[in-house]
């Protein structure tokens, strides 16, 4: 048998669990160009109001209940021709976010959230934080504790 460069096989992996300021997560690389997570966020606590330049993510609440509130590419430039909008999501919903849209997770009750995004060029940049961290990252290790 001849093996070729798009041989396919399988493999095991570990997560990184990241402590955060609203919570925790655990952070894996997945197939290529995957990435996914999995949020902990604690009751009355949230993450930074952020955008990625290019990641797609899928947001899907396994537990809890979670507001989430989420604009489109042109929020930030024009929020009074088109708005944030609010979205409550309950267990077993999820949200689906482009990039260049920006958005934020408040935890109603304690949440466990499973984020799927897409790994191309993932730079976060933050618009507000509520625990001080940097406007912008640039890389996957510092994007870690959203």
């Amino acid at each position: 048998m001849k093996i070729t460069d798009d041989y396919k096989t399988s493999w095991k992996s570990r997560s990184t669990k990241n402590d955060t300021p609203w919570g925790h997560e655990y952070t894996w690389g997945a197939l290529r160009g995957i990435n996914g997570k999995c949020l902990f966020i604690n009751a009355g606590k949230r993450t930074s109001l952020k955008y990625y330049t290019q990641k797609d993510e899928v947001l899907f609440l396994r537990k809890g209940v979670a507001e989430v509130t989420h604009g489109d590419e042109h929020t930030l430039e024009s929020p009074e021709l088109f708005p944030m909008k609010t979205t409550i999501l309950h267990e077993g919903e999820l949200i689906c976010l482009q990039a260049g849209c920006p958005y934020r997770i408040k935890a109603i009750e304690d949440c466990e959230v499973f984020e799927i995004g897409n790994a191309g060029d993932i730079s976060l940049v933050r618009v507000e934080d509520d625990y001080g961290r940097n406007s912008t990252q640039n890389n996957e290790k510092s994007i870690e504790n959203e």
